[in-house]
């Protein structure tokens, strides 16, 4: 409703609305129906994301996950973003190249990818993620020296800082 003007109705017949504030909850219920083929995989739901973790001794391939979790998209009306879409294998440094699984079609493979704000590496090093954070530190600390250079005092520095941290 807009002034006295009252729009009408019409019928949501298709996924979440993007950027709403309930969004991630509601594909939350929405994906409660979404299992993996393999009780030895693991699908991990969150907000709007889905990551699916298939250790070598699965008997489900790769493939036929994305393959099945392709086809629950479709039967709901969903569509997956093969843009983001990324494979990632966590091995060994020394392992060599022919030993590896074949790469999957229409998706890419990394050697570092970011899942719920961590980087992860092939190798499980965390260097990726330790520079995100100090450089992330560096611009706070950055931004608070160009503060303090203005004439912010130190109350409302601690409060900015309090801030900035919080979120």
């Amino acid at each position: 409703m807009l002034g006295f003007h009252l729009s009408s109705t019409l019928p949501i017949n298709r996924s979440i609305v993007q950027g709403s504030g309930i969004g991630p909850t509601l594909f939350s219920m929405f994906a409660c129906d979404l299992k993996p083929l393999n009780d030895f995989n693991y699908l991990i739901k969150y907000a709007d994301d889905c990551t699916l973790l298939c250790p070598q001794k699965s008997t489900t391939t790769v493939e036929e996950e994305i393959a099945h979790v392709m086809n629950w998209a479709v039967e709901n009306k969903m569509t997956v973003n093969l843009l983001k879409t990324v494979e990632i294998l966590f091995r060994r440094p020394n392992i060599g190249q022919d030993l590896l699984p074949l790469k999957m079609t229409n998706v890419g493979r990394v050697n570092a990818a970011k899942l719920l704000g961590v980087y992860l590496r092939h190798d499980l090093h965390f260097s990726q993620h330790v520079d995100a954070i100090v450089a992330t530190c560096n611009q706070i600390f950055y931004l608070l020296t160009q503060l303090k250079k203005q004439g912010l005092g130190i109350s409302l520095l601690c409060m900015r800082y309090r801030f900035i941290m919080v979120i």
